[in-house]
C-alpha cells in the first residue's frame, strides 16, 4: 500500500511541479551566501542552514499533498469500496501518512540534487570538499523530523474533518503561528531579534518545532573554520528538541488512529417539515426566451453571482479562522515593529511607522493562493459545473464575479489593517491618525494583491488540476516578490511589482508614488489581458484538456475581444515603454552582473592612475540650488588644489560619481586629454606643471536629476520635503577612487582582477587626497524650507520666491558637507558659550528636550575628558527615515525620524537610546573630526 501511495503521489502534476520548484531552488541556493563570503557554498553550515529553511517551506507542499491524497476517496466516492476491503485501519492510516511523508521528503531530495548540480556553476574558490554526508546528515536531523511534525498535524485535520478547507487553514495557521512564535521568541531569523538572543534557554529552543533556534544555539560561537568543516552536533538542547517533536508527531498519529472510525458514517437525516396539502391547479409550461446578449440580464446575473461568491467566501468557520490568523499576524507584526526595537525600545506609533510596517506584510498572498483555487473549483468540487455552464450568462459574468469576490476579500484585509493601525495608535494615546494616508493603503497595498488574485485565477482557469494550479500560483507570486534573488531584477519582468514603497512623515510616499503609479498602469493592463483570456477559457473549463482550451480560445476570440485586447495591449506597451525610457535611458540601469562587470572594467582601466602624484583639496566653495518640487539640484563649485608631494604634477585625473546626471570640469591653463563618459573620468594635462607646494584653482558644475524610477539612494535624496544629500560624495573627486572596487575575492578572481589590498603599510603612509579644507557655501531652496549643513550660518535672505542660506566655517574641517532641506521647526539654546540648534519636523516634538539635554551633558563630559569643542555651535537636523540611522558631520548631526525623534523613552527602566545616539554622534566631533586614524 505504501508503494501504491508513492506511485499515486509521483504521478500527480502538482508533485512534478513541486519537484521542479525544489530542484531549481537547490540550484539557486548555490548562488547565495550563507554565513559570509568566507564560508564555502557547500560547507556543512550552509547546507544545513538552507535545508532547514527549505523544510519550513515544505509545509506548503505538505498541505497540498495532504488535501489531495487523504480526501481523494471522498471526492471520487471510493470510501464505500475501501472500507469494505480487508485493509485494516492501521494499514490504511499508516500507508496514507507514510505516502505524504515520502512525497514531501522527496521534495527535499530534489533540492539536494539541485544543490549538487549547482556546484558546477560556482567558482572553485567558494567550494570545499564535496561530501554526501554533509547533505544526508541535515536531511536526517532536520528534514525528516520537520516533515513529520507538519505532516502529523495536517494528516490529523484532514483525516478527521474530511475537509480540504480545514486542511488549507491548518497549513496557513502553522506557518503564521511559527513566525509569530519566532518574533515573540526572539529567533535570529527575525530582523528585530535582540543581540542577547534566547538560543541558549531550553524553553524557547524546545518550543521551536523546526529546530532553527536549536541550530543557531549550537553554532552561535562558530568561526569560519568551524562552519566550513563541522556538522552541527546533535546534542544538548537541539537533541532534546528533535526527540520532543518526533514524539509529538508519533503521538498525534496515535491519537488519530484512536479517534478515526474506519467505517462509513451515515448521513444525518434532516427533520422533514409537514407540508400542508392545498388544491392547486397545474400551471401550463411556457418557455421563456432568454438572450445571452441581454445587457440587463447579464448585469443582474453579475450582481447576483458576485453576491453569492462573496457570501460563500466570507461565511463559515474557515473565513473566521483566516481573519483571526490575519489579525493575530498583523497585531504581532505591529507590536514587534513598534515596541520591540533595539535594546527593547519602543516607538511612538506614528502613522508613517505603521503604514511602513503594513506595506511590508506580504502574507496576504498566501490567502490569495488558497481562495483563488476555491472560487474557481467550487462548482466542480460540488458537481454542479455542468449546470453552471448551461446557464444563459456570459463567461464574463462568471469569471468577473470571482474577481469581484476576491477584490472584496482584499478590501476586508486592508480595512482590518487600517483598523488595527488606528487601534494601536489610540491604545497608546496617539490620536493623529492621518486617515488620508491610511486610506491610500487600499491602493498601495490592495491593488498589487488584487493583481496577484487575477494571476492566480487565470492560472487556475488554465490548468485542469487544482493542486497544480496552487503550486504554479505560489511559484508565480514568489517569482514576482523575490525575483531579484532569482536573477529577475527589472520590475518590468516581475508581475505586479514596483520599486519598494517607503513612507516618511516629511514626504509621505513622495516620489515613490510616481514610479508606482506607472508600474500599476503597466501591470493592470497586463492583468486586464489575463482577465480577457480567462473569460475565453469558459465558465469553468474543468475536465477539458489544455489543448482543447487553447483551441477554444481561437474560436471565441471574436471582434469584441480583439478590440479590448488591442486597447489593453496598447496601454501595456505604452506604459512599459515609458517605464523603460525613465529607467534605462534617463537613468543608467544595470543588472547586478553588469554592475560587477562595470566595476571590473573601471578598475582595469584606471587603477594604474592610483600611483600618480596628485594635488590635495585645501578649500571648497560651492553655490548649491535645490529644487525639491522638481527633484533636482545644481552645484557650482571651486576647489583650491595644492601639491603637497615632493614631485612635479603635470597630469591630473578627475572623477565624478555615476549618480551625477551631467558634469563640467574647468581647469585654467590645462588641456583636456580625455573625457570618459562611461566611467565619468576627466584626464587633464597642465600647461604649467604644479611644483611642490604650488596651488591652483579648479572650477566645476554638476547637475543631479531624480525621476523616481532610479534605484533610490538615501544619501542622495532630493525630495518635496525632507531632502538629504551627502554632497561630498557627489562633487568631483581627485584621482582614482577605489570606492567601486569589487571586494569579494572570488568575484575578483573570476574577472581577472588581482588580490585586493588597499591598506597602506605604516612605513609607507602618505597624506590622503582629502585633507582638512576651508569650507564655504551658499545654498538656495524652496520658500517654505530651511537648509542645514556643515559650517556656521552667516546670513539668510529670500529672493524670487526662494530662500538662501550662507554657511562658512572659520577653521579647517574634514572633507564632509551634507545638506538637509525641509520645512523645519527650530529650537535654539545656548550652553557654555556654544549654541545648540535643533531642527525637527513639526509633529516630532516628543524627544526634543531629551536630545538637547543629552547634547549638553555629553558636551560637558567630552570637553572635560577629550578637550575643547572646536566649533561655536552644534546643529541637529531630523531627516527622513529613509536614511535609517544617524550620522555626524563637522558641527552638524543628522538623525532619522525613527532613530532620534520617534523613540518612546517614557519607560526609564530601559536603555535611553535617544541619549545614547546623541552622545555617540557628538563624540565624532572629537573622534574623527579632530583625531583621524591613519588608513593602515
Amino acid at each position: 500500500m505504501i508503494k501504491f501511495e508513492w506511485r499515486y503521489h509521483s504521478k500527480q502534476l502538482s508533485f512534478i511541479a513541486a519537484a521542479i520548484v525544489f530542484f531549481l531552488s537547490g540550484i539557486f541556493a548555490t548562488k547565495g551566501s550563507y554565513g559570509g563570503t568566507d564560508v564555502n557554498i557547500n560547507s556543512p553550515y550552509a547546507i544545513t542552514f538552507f535545508l532547514n529553511l527549505l523544510s519550513l517551506l515544505s509545509l506548503f507542499v505538505l498541505t497540498i499533498f495532504s488535501a489531495n491524497a487523504l480526501l481523494r476517496d471522498l471526492e471520487y466516492k471510493m470510501s464505500e469500496l475501501i472500507y469494505s476491503t480487508s485493509i485494516t485501519k492501521f494499514q490504511f492510516l499508516f500507508s496514507r501518512f507514510t505516502g505524504i511523508i515520502l512525497a514531501a521528503f522527496t521534495m527535499l531530495c530534489f533540492a539536494v540534487f539541485g544543490m549538487l548540480l549547482g556546484l558546477s556553476l560556482v567558482d572553485a574558490e567558494r567550494l570545499g570538499t564535496i561530501n554526501l554526508w554533509n547533505y544526508i546528515y541535515p536531511l536526517s536531523i532536520f528534514g525528516i523530523p520537520n516533515i513529520l511534525f507538519g505532516a502529523s498535524l495536517l494528516f490529523a485535520v484532514s483525516i478527521l474533518t474530511q475537509s480540504s478547507t480545514a486542511t488549507y487553514v491548518t497549513g496557513v495557521f502553522i506557518y503564521i503561528l511559527y513566525f509569530v512564535a519566532s518574533m515573540l521568541g526572539n529567533s535570529p531569523l527575525m530582523a528585530n531579534s535582540s543581540p542577547t538572543g534566547a538560543e541558549n534557554n531550553l524553553l524557547p529552543v524546545l518550543m521551536d518545532p523546526y529546530g532553527i533556534l536549536g541550530f543557531f544555539a549550537q553554532i552561535k560561537f562558530w568561526g569560519v573554520v568551524e562552519k566550513n568543516t563541522q556538522l552541527v552536533p546533535l546534542q544538548g538542547n537541539l537533541l532534546i528538541n528533535r526527540i520532543f517533536w518526533c514524539c509529538f508527531a508519533v503521538t498525534v498519529f496515535l491519537i488519530v488512529y484512536k479517534i478515526f472510525s474506519f467505517k462509513l458514517i451515515p448521513a444525518r437525516k434532516k427533520k422533514q417539515k409537514n407540508i400542508l396539502e392545498e388544491n392547486t391547479a397545474l400551471i401550463k409550461y411556457k418557455p421563456v426566451l432568454i438572450s445571452a446578449s441581454d445587457i440587463k440580464l447579464q448585469w443582474s446575473a453579475f450582481l447576483a453571482k458576485s453576491k453569492l461568491e462573496t457570501k460563500l467566501i466570507i461565511k463559515g468557520i474557515p473565513f473566521i479562522v483566516m481573519m483571526i490568523l490575519w489579525v493575530g499576524m498583523i497585531s504581532i507584526t505591529l507590536s514587534e515593529e513598534l515596541f520591540s526595537g533595539i535594546f527593547d525600545t519602543s516607538y511612538y506609533p506614528s502613522t508613517g511607522l505603521i503604514i511602513s510596517t503594513l506595506l511590508a506584510a506580504k502574507i496576504g498572498a498566501v490567502f490569495i493562493i488558497y481562495y483563488s483555487a476555491e472560487v474557481i473549483w467550487r462548482e466542480h468540487d460540488v458537481k454542479i459545473s455542468g449546470l453552471i455552464d448551461s446557464y444563459p450568462v456570459s463567461n464574463a459574468v462568471v469569471f468577473l464575479s470571482k474577481c469581484f469576490a476576491l477584490g472584496i476579500l482584499i478590501i476586508i484585509f486592508t480595512a482590518i489593517n487600517i483598523l488595527l493601525g488606528i487601534i494601536f495608535q489610540a491604545a497608546n494615546n496617539y490620536f493623529r491618525f492621518e486617515l488620508q494616508h491610511y486610506f491610500s493603503l487600499f491602493y498601495y497595498s490592495g491593488l498589487p494583491l488584487f493583481l496577484f488574485a487575477v494571476l492566480a485565477l487565470f492560472i487556475q482557469s488554465l490548468v485542469s488540476n487544482k493542486y497544480l494550479g496552487m503550486v504554479l500560483s505560489a511559484l508565480a507570486i514568489f517569482i514576482a516578490l523575490k525575483g531579484e534573488s532569482l536573477g529577475i531584477e527589472h520590475y518590468l519582468f516581475r508581475y505586479a511589482s514596483a520599486p519598494e514603497l517607503m513612507f516618511s512623515d516629511f514626504n509621505a510616499f513622495g516620489h515613490y508614488s510616481t514610479a508606482f503609479n506607472w508600474y500599476m498602469i503597466y501591470w493592470s493592463s497586463f492583468a486586464g489581458l489575463l482577465i480577457l483570456f480567462g473569460l475565453l477559457l469558459g465558465k469553468n473549463g474543468k475536465g477539458i484538456t489544455f489543448k482543447k482550451q487553447i483551441k477554444s480560445l481561437r474560436v471565441r476570440f471574436n471582434k469584441s475581444y480583439k478590440i479590448n485586447a488591442a486597447v489593453l495591449l496598447i496601454i501595456f506597451i505604452t506604459s512599459g515603454s515609458y517605464i523603460f525610457y525613465q529607467t534605462n535611458v534617463v537613468n543608467e540601469y544595470m543588472t547586478a552582473e553588469e554592475k560587477l562587470q562595470f566595476q571590473a572594467e573601471c578598475e582595469k582601466k584606471y587603477k594604474s592612475f592610483s600611483t600618480l602624484p596628485l594635488p590635495v583639496i585645501t578649500s571648497v566653495k560651492t553655490n548649491v540650488d535645490l529644487f525639491p518640487e522638481e527633484r533636482k539640484y545644481h552645484v557650482d563649485g571651486t576647489y583650491i588644489l595644492q601639491n603637497k608631494t615632493e614631485k612635479i604634477i603635470d597630469t591630473v585625473l578627475i572623477g565624478v560619481d555615476h549618480e551625477v546626471s551631467s558634469s563640467k570640469i574647468m581647469f585654467p591653463k590645462a588641456k583636456l586629454l580625455k573625457h570618459d563618459s562611461r566611467y565619468n573620468y576627466y584626464l587633464f594635462k597642465l600647461d604649467n606643471p604644479m611644483q611642490p607646494g604650488q596651488q591652483t584653482a579648479m572650477k566645476f558644475s554638476i547637475d543631479v536629476l531624480k525621476t523616481g524610477f532610479e534605484n533610490f539612494n538615501s544619501e542622495n535624496s532630493i525630495l518635496n520635503n525632507g531632502s538629504y544629500i551627502e554632497l561630498e560624495k557627489y562633487v568631483p573627486f581627485i584621482g582614482y577612487s577605489n570606492a567601486y572596487e569589487i571586494v569579494n575575492p572570488s568575484l575578483r578572481k573570476k574577472r581577472g582582477l588581482p588580490e585586493l589590498n588597499n591598506k597602506t603599510k605604516l612605513e609607507d603612509y602618505k597624506p590622503q587626497i582629502y585633507n582638512r579644507i576651508n569650507f564655504e557655501t551658499i545654498i538656495s531652496t524652496s520658500a517654505d524650507q530651511q537648509i542645514v549643513t556643515t559650517g556656521q550660518l552667516k546670513k539668510t535672505w529670500s529672493k524670487n520666491g526662494r530662500n538662501y542660506f550662507h554657511y562658512k566655517e572659520k577653521d579647517p574641517i574634514t572633507f564632509m558637507f551634507a545638506i538637509a532641506s525641509a520645512n523645519y521647526r527650530v529650537i535654539k539654546t545656548p550652553h557654555n558659550g556654544i549654541d545648540i540648534k535643533l531642527y525637527y519636523y513639526d509633529e516630532h516634538y516628543y524627544n526634543t528636550g531629551k536630545i538637547i539635554n543629552a547634547l549638553k551633558l555629553s558636551l560637558d563630559y567630552f570637553e572635560n575628558n577629550f578637550g575643547k569643542y572646536q566649533f561655536k555651535e552644534i546643529k541637529v537636523a531630523e531627516i527622513s527615515q529613509y536614511r535609517g540611522a544617524a550620522t555626524a558631520y563637522p558641527n552638524t548631526l543628522f538623525f532619522s525620524e525613527k532613530v532620534g525623534f520617534l523613540l518612546n523613552q517614557s519607560d526609564t527602566s530601559k536603555v535611553d537610546y535617544t541619549f545614547l545616539t546623541a552622545a555617540h554622534e557628538l563624540s565624532h566631533q572629537w573622534w574623527a573630526n579632530q583625531l583621524e586614524p591613519a588608513d593602515v
